[in-house]
């Protein structure tokens, strides 16, 4: 035989009154948020009608008169009647959009809440509930039988909580995973007040307490909660989102088969202005087709510098730098990847003509030393041979400094830089090396080129001759022929004949 509890009326108004704090918080908080940003209006109207059936259960232990008590129960069930639509509304608009409703649906579920006001909280009220009062429990009055009204009532409650529990079964398993949360209060919030519920039509409380109001009480937290960690992640998920449709690069999300699974609005653009459409698309489709309308791809650069794409756009040169990222979950499995396109344009013209200044001689800009050792890569390849080197001195830089002064000095490295890059003939080099030393790396110039060459460079120094010195330079050069020579010992080789190229001059002079 199941044990009964009872509560004297400070007890039960003592553990009525938490619960009494909770609904007014929600109602209140509630009622601020949909002023503010016109949030879930239903959310305040469940407070407001908890708030009522939670008064109406404190009241009954402290009403002493009978008739007073019978209207405390009758507005007790007229807050139920009216805090299952909006319950309703509410888990309906948490999931879906409540506009959705039209608005004659509204109206009829609100048809038998304003029914029981109108019968229940008039003189109409013995036609929901018998006159008679009886005392069953110590210090509480409740009414001996409930007639066809308070039938009609649990009916229509169960049947809008069972459409409610059948929207949030539905919805909730098709809630992207940021919402899970929130959809896992709302449906302990209704199965919660289905339990406490059921126990009491079924007479398995035993005490004089209502077990209902407090779970649907907690309930009202659980709802506001839900609400609350919704909106978060909603304003969280759309920030992201606005970040990612807005951000300046160019990016497409693809899932693990290199599909297209979402694109922001700038690659979408450009995409489009180039005749390739995203959508339904995959990556490697898109960059085929960027290839046959003549975009070069570079080879991949380092990890995280991804690769270039050299593109001509309405005349202008184009290059974006593509970067691929995998998307992984927390177990590192990978579930897709982020490509970005950015214009790097600009920067790689900063780069090309920093380069160029760093690869440049100041003072007769021919490429110096640094950009020589780059040239001596680039020419180490059989395309080049037979490689000439040619090394060359200009004469009388010391004696011009210290004579007439390194003003003087300068203008004979001037003049003779423009010679030498005059006579250097296509697909070859010529560097500054040193004060006085220069270099040229001659591709496919056998010996007898080489020596027209050393010729031809003599004779046009000779021809740029002015009042203030003498234009001259030796010249010594060695020939590679196959890959196997040593560079080091063909450049060694041109030094030395170079300076034999000197000696002799300096002969000829005594």
């Amino acid at each position: 035989m199941m044990t009964s509890y009872y509560f004297y009326n400070n007890h039960a108004v003592a553990i009525y009154a938490p619960f009494l704090i909770i609904a007014a918080f929600v109602f209140f908080k509630g009622l601020i948020m949909y002023l503010k940003k016109r949030d879930n209006i239903m959310l305040p109207l469940m407070g407001f009608c908890v708030l009522g059936w939670l008064g109406c259960e404190t009241a009954v232990f402290i009403v002493e008169n009978v008739d007073a008590n019978m209207f405390v129960w009758n507005a007790l069930f007229v807050f139920q009647a009216f805090l299952f639509p909006t319950q309703f509304l509410f888990v309906y608009g948490f999931y879906r959009d409540i506009k959705k409703i039209p608005i004659h649906i509204k109206c009829l579920l609100f048809v038998i809440p304003i029914a029981s006001a109108v019968i229940m909280l008039t003189p109409l009220y013995p036609l929901a509930r018998t006159a008679e009062v009886v005392t069953l429990f110590p210090r509480r009055n409740v009414i001996s039988t409930w007639n066809t009204w308070f039938w009609v009532l649990a009916g229509y409650a169960y049947l809008l909580g069972l459409v409610t529990a059948l929207v949030i079964l539905k919805e909730h398993m098709r809630r992207p995973k940021f919402y899970r949360l929130s959809s896992s209060l709302v449906a302990v919030a209704i199965f919660t007040t289905f339990f406490t519920s059921a126990i009491v039509l079924l007479r398995f409380n035993p005490t004089n307490l209502d077990p209902t109001v407090i779970a649907v009480s907690v309930a009202l937290l659980l709802y506001h909660l839900a609400l609350s960690n919704a909106n978060h992640n909603f304003y969280v998920r759309y920030a992201k989102g606005q970040a990612f449709d807005h951000q300046k690069e160019m990016a497409i999300i693809l899932g693990n088969q290199g599909n297209v699974v979402d694109f922001n609005y700038n690659a979408d653009r450009w995409f489009s202005s180039v005749g390739i459409a995203l959508t339904k698309n995959t990556y490697e489709n898109i960059m085929t087709t960027l290839t046959k309308k003549g975009v070069l791809i570079s080879e991949p650069l380092e990890k995280e510098n991804g690769r270039d794409i050299f593109f001509t756009d309405n005349g202008l040169p184009l290059v974006l730098n593509i970067l691929s990222h995998d998307l992984v979950d927390k177990k590192k499995r990978k579930h897709g990847s982020i490509v970005t396109f950015r214009d790097v344009t600009q920067n790689r013209e900063l780069i090309e003509k920093l380069e160029k200044v760093a690869n440049m001689d100041a003072l007769c800009g021919l490429p110096n030393r640094a950009a020589y050792e780059g040239a001596r890569v680039r020419f180490n390849s059989e395309e080049h041979l037979p490689l000439s080197v040619v090394s060359c001195d200009v004469n009388g830089l010391k004696t011009v400094n210290d004579t007439l002064g390194h003003k003087y000095g300068d203008l004979l490295i001037k003049i003779a830089s423009e010679v030498l890059k005059e006579t250097c003939p296509s697909q070859s080099f010529v560097a500054r090396i040193g004060g006085d030393e220069f270099i040229f790396l001659l591709s496919r110039h056998d010996s007898q080129k080489a020596d027209a060459f050393i010729k031809q460079v003599k004779n046009v120094l000779a021809q740029r001759q002015n009042e203030y010195f003498v234009i001259s330079a030796a010249l010594g050069a060695a020939t590679r022929h196959t890959l196997q020579e040593d560079l080091d010992n063909i450049i060694d080789l041109a030094d030395g004949r170079m300076y034999a190229d000197k000696k002799r001059m300096k002969s000829e002079k005594l």
